[in-house]
């Protein structure tokens, strides 16, 4: 129970503050700083994913996630840094409740004309619902959602100026 009241509070703060700025935008030095807030509510008749005559849970889930990203520039090219949380919560079967963190870092750096460097890197602490994923048709064996962590680094040179008609992207 306490978990989830600092959820609500927390989930309250920030929507406090993504509506504290018309623009959705807060300026905190050279950061803009924005937070978004997207929620949802569904019904799901097969939260286990369970086989043709296996039992079925049913219940109605609430995902909430907030985000907040932070953007400047440096040197006149774009940085942006971002978290997201995601919370899933089944009001029907509690075991399948998951909460999953995603942070991102993206930038560009232009060193000429002629050339350009972009990279990505992103973390993920998810999950796969029961049933999907490893345990694709096996969700009534197991007890709970499937967890992993995932990280993903990427970045691309281009070279060439952007108004000629060829330019190559490695």
């Amino acid at each position: 129970m306490f978990k989830r009241t600092t959820s609500l509070v927390a989930l309250s703060v920030i929507s406090a503050i993504s509506n504290a700025q018309e623009a959705g935008r807060i300026e905190a030095g050279q950061f803009d700083i924005i937070p978004t807030f997207n929620s949802s509510l569904s019904y799901v008749d097969n939260v286990a994913y369970a086989r043709d005559g296996e039992p079925k849970i049913y219940s109605w889930r609430a995902t909430l996630s907030p985000e907040i990203i932070a953007a400047t520039e440096i040197d006149g090219n774009p940085v942006q840094f971002g978290y997201r949380l995601e919370r899933g919560v089944y009001f029907s079967s509690s075991a399948d409740d998951y909460t999953d963190h995603f942070v991102e870092a993206t930038g560009e750096y232009e060193l000429n004309s002629r050339h350009r460097l972009s990279g990505t890197a992103q973390y993920e602490d998810g999950h796969e619902d029961r049933g999907t994923g490893f345990s694709l048709g096996a969700g009534d064996d197991i007890t709970s959602p499937d967890t992993f962590k995932s990280i993903f680094a990427g970045a691309e040179y281009s070279y060439g100026a952007l108004t000629s008609n060829g330019m190559l992207t490695l």
